[in-house]
């Protein structure tokens, strides 16, 4: 007798479609791929992946084209070597100006009568070089020669004093104050290049005498090795001196001019010691005093000394 299970072959049915449903038990089904992290990494660019449009390769995320890592924004990089600065004009080159300026102190005041006061400065800077008197109080109506005075040796120019008055008149005339300038070595004319003959010196008509010249500094250091015999400018171991006064100023016969010049016109009226300037004013040489300053341990005009307790 045969038996029958009702139900049977519908449970084994059941239990074949319940493990087709399961993962990898279907015929073909592929393995998927690991899902990439979040974060930094997805930004990271894979190899030969193109980087994000006005980004270039190794720029962090926010960095602006041409300048470096960890720059602010508005912040220029730096300049390589023998690259031009941001800003500068093409073909142009930063190089510092060396200047040289002394203050102009009268002399001889007993012939002119005159407080004589300004500035001498003289810039070098690359292929130039630029030459400025400015002077107030200078007498008026007579030609007024000014020459940078120095030693070949190189020894320090300074400016004359009455201990250099030899003869003792109470003036200092040209001939007495070389022992103190050093001869003439740059006219400043209108061409201080030309440095022999006749030069061609401004005449005052006021009070005011201003000078401004700039020329080549390989011409004058030509002019300076051919007619003064000398390889260097040394400015700061030059002095700058004004001459001149009327033709009618009351001169003793022991005032002197060399060349057959007339006394009156080379007669020296103010100096100024030239010195390396550093932020617009010139050093003070060693041991150089300046006019009206104190001695140490002098007590100022009118002050009392500090009594005791």
């Amino acid at each position: 007798m045969q038996t029958q299970w009702p139900g049977f072959r519908t449970s084994i049915v059941l239990a074949s479609l319940a493990l087709a449903a399961l993962p990898g038990c279907r015929q073909g089904a592929q393995e998927q791929p690991p899902a990439q992290p979040t974060g930094e990494a997805e930004r990271a660019e894979q190899p030969g992946e193109a980087a994000p449009e006005g980004q270039r390769p190794g720029m962090q995320e926010g960095q602006q084209p041409g300048t470096q890592p960890g720059m602010q924004e508005g912040q220029q990089p730096a300049a390589q070597p023998g690259q031009q600065q941001p800003g500068m004009q093409e073909g142009q080159q930063r190089m510092d100006a060396q200047v040289f300026a002394g203050q102009l102190q009268p002399i001889n005041q007993r012939v002119t009568n005159a407080q004589i006061a300004g500035s001498a400065t003289f810039t070098v800077r690359e292929e130039r070089v630029t030459m400025a008197i400015d002077a107030q109080n200078v007498p008026t109506g007579v030609t007024h020669p000014i020459h940078v005075h120095g030693f070949k040796d190189g020894k320090d120019a300074r400016c004359p004093t009455m201990q250099d008055d030899a003869n003792g008149d109470g003036i200092i005339d040209a001939t007495e104050a070389k022992a103190a300038v050093g001869e003439p070595m740059i006219p400043l004319s209108d061409d201080p290049t030309k440095m022999d003959g006749e030069p061609s010196f401004a005449e005052n008509d006021e009070q005011a005498l201003t000078y401004n010249k700039v020329v080549q500094k390989s011409e004058l250091a030509s002019a300076l090795q051919s007619q003064r015999q000398v390889s260097d400018m040394m400015l700061d171991k030059r002095v700058v001196m004004i001459h001149g006064v009327a033709r009618d100023a009351q001169l003793p016969e022991t005032v002197q001019a060399e060349g057959g010049k007339p006394a009156h016109e080379m007669i020296p009226i103010a100096c100024a010691e030239l010195n390396q300037a550093e932020g617009g004013e010139g050093q003070q040489r060693p041991g150089q005093q300046q006019p009206g300053a104190e001695q140490p341990g002098q007590q100022p005009p009118g002050q009392q000394p500090p009594s005791n307790p």
